[in-house]
């Protein structure tokens, strides 16, 4: 099981990992494990050198990791992982990602091999992000749910509040939940910007300073404007 991250104690970009209560280690645990902070300050480049990790797959021979990983603007971070055993596979270091499950390559694929008119004639239609993102899901589980529910596992997802709605969120977030209660040795690491993922949150790695209280209070104006 994962339990620390340790960020580069120091980077060419000011607003890129910064210091959290002046400590670097970001301590992971069991469950779900949400990832906040302002754009651009290292949330998807966390999740990156932990997916890295999965580039050999086979078993993992150390409890200390370096993850190498080139960010926006071609900076180079070393990511040091920490891990409570080596009992957690690579190919069990699972990604979490629907939105690589697009329609627009369904239709794609009738207009090259059918030709334009008869895309038209089919009256063929793109599923909706949010419909594309509930077969994604379908798949996801179907694929894994027997890792999920047997080994050590690591699910990493990024945004997954992308294109659905409240109601869909609170869905797909119940879900995880449920899977974290039966399967103890899972754990979730989701990077995210809405209140509604960080509810389900066991444990909150803040990459700025106070960002969950600032965060909340945002949204809470946010509402309030439109009353």
């Amino acid at each position: 099981m994962l339990s620390k991250i340790i960020l580069p104690k120091r980077v060419n970009k000011p607003h890129y990992f910064p210091k959290i209560d002046n400590k670097q280690t970001l301590r992971v645990t069991a469950g779900i494990n949400v990832i906040i902070g302002p754009n651009a300050c290292g949330k998807t480049t966390i999740l990156n050198a932990i997916r890295r990790v999965n580039d050999n797959n086979d078993d993992l021979t150390s409890k200390k990791l370096k993850s190498s990983i080139y960010a926006p603007a071609g900076y180079e971070y070393s990511i040091s992982l920490e891990f409570d055993d080596i009992t957690l596979k690579r190919s069990n270091i699972i990604t979490y990602n629907p939105g690589v499950y697009s329609a627009d390559a369904d239709s794609q694929n009738i207009m090259n091999t059918r030709g334009v008119s008869a895309f038209i004639s089919l009256h063929v239609f793109r599923m909706s992000n949010a419909q594309c993102s509930a077969h994604y899901f379908s798949e996801f589980f179907n694929r894994y749910k027997e890792t999920i529910k047997n080994e050590n596992c690591i699910i990493l997802s990024d945004e997954p509040e992308t294109s659905n709605d409240l109601t869909t969120i609170d869905c797909l977030m119940s879900v995880f939940k449920s899977w974290t209660k039966h399967c103890p040795n899972l754990q979730i690491l989701i990077a995210t910007h809405h209140p509604a993922i960080i509810k389900y949150a066991d444990n909150v790695i803040e990459l700025m300073p106070n960002y969950k209280s600032k965060l909340i209070n945002d949204w809470k104006q946010l509402v309030d404007s439109m009353q």
